[in-house]
């Protein structure tokens, strides 16, 4: 790991230190509790702002999460980052969709996550939903809106109350792509993924996918991965790839969130 990436995450911890509310569970109208863990870094507690929902892969919570939470603050919006594993006991893995974080089970977490942002006094107007890896499988499926009718996740007395989604080198072997998406939604792919292949998201033309290829990237070309990790796809952290994805992303929510 070189100087800059060991900074990271030496500092990354401390710059949430005191700026983070953790809940614990998210409770459905029905009464069910679902085990999901919330970190909600808002601009301010003193003013309200639209609110981003931050989906996490198959690794767990990361600290390219976190960046981005900081980020999004930057830009002035609210930042959610759903968790789901901790409370469900669940450790990172690869390539393997695990029952309870399925790309459907993961669409009811967040879900039902942007109805408790809602009832926020640091919230108001739009939530988008972005997730990265199995968490943009998970968006795959949100913006099914079919599917999610036939789960009962979504009705005509309780509507999506996401409105935007952006996912992150998405699992399409684990959420297919649906051929209308409920909502504008952008993608962010890697040329050179082998985990994630793009060979398998067949997104079909239409004017509310935005999809973004970038040449010769690999899978979380945004995250910093410890040297010496053990893992199951070719990594190489792309600075330029990055900040090209992050001005990509704030564009596409500064023109549908505001």
């Amino acid at each position: 790991m070189n100087k800059t990436a060991l900074w990271l995450f030496i500092l990354i911890p401390m710059l949430f230190v005191g700026c983070v509310a953790t809940t614990d569970g998210v409770k459905r109208s029905s009464g069910e509790v679902l085990p999901v863990r919330l970190e909600a870094s808002p601009v301010s507690d003193k003013a309200k702002a639209a609110t981003v929902l931050i989906a996490h892969g198959s690794g767990g919570v990361s600290n390219g999460n976190r960046v981005l939470a900081k980020e999004l603050n930057d830009w002035g919006y609210n930042a959610v980052i759903v968790d789901h594993y901790t409370l469900r006991g669940i450790s990172r893995h690869t390539g393997t969709a695990l029952h309870g974080v399925r790309g459907e089970d993961r669409a009811l977490d967040n879900i039902e996550t942007a109805r408790w942002v809602q009832k926020q006094p640091w919230h108001a107007g739009k939530i988008a939903l972005v997730g990265f890896s199995q968490g943009g499988a998970g968006v795959l499926s949100m913006i099914d809106e079919r599917i999610m009718r036939n789960l009962d996740y979504i009705s005509d007395s309780e509507p999506n109350p996401i409105s935007v989604a952006v996912a992150f080198y998405p699992a399409c072997t684990i959420s297919s792509v649906p051929f209308k998406p409920a909502m504008p939604t952008q993608i962010h792919l890697a040329e050179k993924d082998d985990l994630a292949f793009i060979s398998a998201c067949h997104f079909h033309t239409n004017h509310t996918y935005e999809v973004h290829t970038y040449k010769n990237a690999t899978h979380s070309f945004d995250e910093y991965i410890a040297a010496g990790a053990v893992l199951k796809f070719t990594h190489r952290y792309d600075s330029q790839v990055t900040s090209e994805s992050r001005k990509n992303l704030k564009r596409f929510l500064d023109e549908n969130m505001k």
